[in-house]
C-alpha cells in the first residue's frame, strides 16, 4: 500500500470515528437537556402548588402534612432523574470508549481481546507494583481491556492517581497506563523519566529512597535500585519511542524483571473522558495510537 492510500484511509478512519462520537455526544446532549427540562417543569409545578396550599389552606397541621408530602415528592422526582442521567452517562461512556478502543486497534494485526475479567483491586496492584509513585491516597481506573498481540499479554487502563498533602490531594498522575512483558531478562528495577526540551520546566514527582540516580541523559533521568545490571541498550530503545511536545506531555516508564510499565500523560482529557461540551480534540488519541504501535513494533517483537 502507498504511503498516499494509506494517508487516505488514515483520514477515512479518522472522519469516520470523529462522526460516530460527534452522533452520539449530540444525542447524548440532546437527552440529557430534555430530562432537565422535565425536572424543571416539575419542580415549577410543585413550588406552585405549594403557593397555593400556602394560600388557601389555614389548618396548620394540614399545610405541615401537605409539605411534608410535596418535599418527599420533589426529593423522589429528583432521585429517579438522577438515577436515569447516570445511566445515560454510563452509557454514553461506554460506546465512546467502545469507539475509541476500536480506533486505537484499528490498523493493530494479530490482536486478540481477552474477556476482561480484571478488577479494580487488579489494575490498582499493578499501579502500584511499578514502584512509580509514592504515597497514594487515592487511585481510581477505568476503559480496563486485555489483549494479546504476538502472543503477548497485554494490559491497558486509564488512572487517576493523587496523593494527601495538609492542604488537598494533589494529581500524581492522570493518563494511560500500560503493562506489557520484559522480554529482555536482566537483575535490577529501573524507573526512565522523560521530559521535554525543559528539564526545569518538567514536573516530576518520583522520589522513592530505594533508587539512586545512575544516567543522566538529554532528555532522560535513569533511575536504579543498584548499579550493576543496567540494560542500556534496553533503555536507549525506551527513550527513542517517545517524542515529548504539546500533545505528549509526560513519560514515566518502570522496568522490573518480568514487566514494563508506562505511565503517559496527555494534554487532553478527552483520552480520559468523552467531550460534551465540546467536539472531540482528535490529536491526543491519534498521539497515543502512534506511540503505542511504536512500543509494541519495538519492545513485543515476534
Amino acid at each position: 500500500m502507498t504511503s498516499v492510500s494509506l494517508d487516505k484511509k488514515n483520514e477515512t478512519n479518522n472522519n469516520y470515528f470523529l462522526e460516530n462520537i460527534e452522533t452520539e455526544r449530540l444525542k447524548f446532549i440532546s437527552e440529557i437537556r430534555k430530562k432537565d427540562n422535565i425536572v424543571f417543569i416539575i419542580i415549577f409545578a410543585i413550588s406552585f402548588l405549594f403557593l397555593i396550599i400556602h394560600f388557601f389552606v389555614q389548618n396548620l397541621l394540614i399545610f405541615v402534612i401537605s409539605l411534608l408530602f410535596l418535599m418527599s415528592l420533589l426529593l423522589s422526582i429528583f432521585f429517579y432523574f438522577r438515577k436515569k442521567k447516570m445511566r445515560k452517562e454510563n452509557f454514553y461512556l461506554s460506546v465512546f470508549f467502545n469507539n475509541l478502543n476500536s480506533f486505537i486497534f484499528d490498523n493493530s494485526k494479530n490482536i486478540v481481546f481477552k474477556v476482561n475479567t480484571s478488577s479494580y483491586e487488579e489494575d490498582k496492584k499493578l499501579f502500584f507494583d511499578s514502584n512509580i509513585f509514592n504515597n497514594i491516597f487515592y487511585f481510581k481506573n477505568q476503559n480496563s481491556i486485555s489483549f494479546k498481540i504476538n502472543n503477548f499479554d497485554i494490559k491497558l487502563f486509564d488512572c487517576v492517581a493523587q496523593k494527601e498533602t495538609l492542604k488537598k490531594l494533589e494529581y500524581l498522575f492522570v493518563g494511560k497506563f500500560l503493562v506489557i512483558p520484559n522480554n529482555y531478562q536482566f537483575d535490577n528495577e529501573i524507573i526512565i523519566c522523560l521530559f521535554n526540551k525543559n528539564k526545569k520546566n518538567s514536573n516530576f514527582y518520583f522520589n522513592n529512597p530505594n533508587f539512586i540516580k545512575i544516567l543522566d541523559k538529554k532528555n532522560a533521568d535513569v533511575f536504579a535500585k543498584n548499579t550493576k545490571n543496567i540494560p542500556n541498550y534496553l533503555i536507549d530503545k525506551i527513550i527513542n519511542i517517545f517524542v515529548l511536545n504539546e500533545i505528549l506531555k509526560r513519560v514515566i516508564i518502570s522496568i522490573k524483571k518480568d514487566k514494563i510499565y508506562f505511565c503517559l500523560n496527555y494534554v487532553s482529557n478527552c483520552l480520559l473522558n468523552p467531550p460534551l461540551k465540546q467536539e472531540l480534540n482528535i490529536e491526543p488519541i491519534i498521539k497515543f495510537k502512534t506511540d503505542l504501535q511504536k512500543i509494541i513494533d519495538n519492545l513485543l517483537d515476534k
